[in-house]
């Protein structure tokens, strides 16, 4: 789910309707509206003047958006993106590009569509983990997971130079976040537990 800038109202996704397309509701939880109907998705994004809803799309992993009163549905970029991430002044969006059997990330200008940068994310040798931007929109800051091994970076995206800011530990990453002011961070991580049922009498 994503909180639009005055706090209001929650974005989500809802498969209630049919197929997974992006809703609104109040803060409260009151007053669910369906924002979109056709090419639906999930959001990720709240544009800083909370008009638009940035969301993915479901089934071509491209970028749209959508008004935050509903309407017109519109594709933002025709890349496919994973783990897309709006800059917080919302004019690039970072993401996850994979590229002759390696992965990179990558930045697109909103308004333009194109591609603006791309850099190496860990040598190729992390799958697509999370990226989140510095409140300032200079820094991106993403998770790379090596040998069972998850640790945050930071990436400048002005001078393209790495700096290693934190060991996560070997856990199953789910999803980080930056404070606000960008000096802190929270993130979830964990194990899958699976048990072994034995069903008898089956007909």
């Amino acid at each position: 789910p994503q909180v639009s800038p005055d706090n209001r109202f929650i974005f989500f996704t809802s498969n209630k309707s049919g197929s997974n397309q992006v809703w609104r509701m109040n803060a409260d939880g009151t007053a669910q509206m369906q924002l979109t109907r056709n090419e639906g998705g999930y959001p990720c994004a709240v544009s800083p003047d909370g008009n638009w809803v940035f969301y993915r799309s479901g089934l071509r992993s491209t970028l749209w958006k959508v008004s935050s009163e509903g309407g017109p549905e519109v594709e933002v970029s025709d890349r496919n993106m994973t783990r897309p991430a709006i800059s917080p002044d919302g004019t690039h969006v970072a993401y996850f590009s994979y590229k002759n059997k390696k992965w990179t990330i990558a930045v697109t200008n909103l308004a333009e569509g194109k591609q603006t940068a791309a850099f190496d994310y860990a040598d190729g040798k992390s799958t697509a983990v999370k990226i989140a931007w510095s409140p300032d929109s200079r820094t991106l800051l993403y998770v790379s997971n090596v040998d069972m091994k998850n640790t945050l970076w930071r990436l400048a995206l002005d001078s393209g130079k790495t700096e290693f800011v934190a060991d996560l530990g070997g856990d199953l990453i789910d999803d980080f976040s930056l404070a606000p002011d960008g000096n802190g961070f929270a993130f979830i991580r964990g194990k899958w537990l699976h048990d072994v049922v034995l069903i008898k009498g089956l007909k």
